[in-house]
């Protein structure tokens, strides 16, 4: 359920990165539930970096693992016990979920096309 609400959120941030959209459709890209002028200026560069959004996005989220004491949304590849997200610059974000012995629960994409 998480990660379904995480795509359509994602979604959003790559509309906002793609079309320049910085007073027009704000993102709360630092997490503090305010939106100011900042917020949105970084969506355009972090989306031309690899995991850049994603990066940005993680570091919005706090929930812990449930199997381990770690993070668990993480901007690196997949693994055992937490969501990733990764993306290329440019490029469509993928999330990957998997538990503690690295069954994969899901994944989902956020088209940047």
């Amino acid at each position: 359920r998480d990660m379904g609400a995480a795509i359509s959120e994602l979604q959003g941030w790559i509309v906002a990165a793609k079309n320049g959209q910085v007073g027009d459709l704000w993102v709360d890209t630092s997490g503090n539930g305010a939106l100011g002028p900042d917020d949105n200026a970084q969506l355009a560069t972090d989306f031309n970096a690899a995991d850049g959004l994603c990066a940005r996005y993680v570091g919005t989220r706090t929930e812990q693992s449930p199997w381990f004491v770690i993070p668990l949304w993480q901007a690196v590849p997949a693994g055992n016990g937490f969501i990733s997200c990764t993306h290329p610059p440019n490029g469509t974000i993928r999330l990957e979920g998997r538990n503690d012995d690295g069954t994969v629960i899901l994944v989902q994409y956020a088209s940047a096309y």
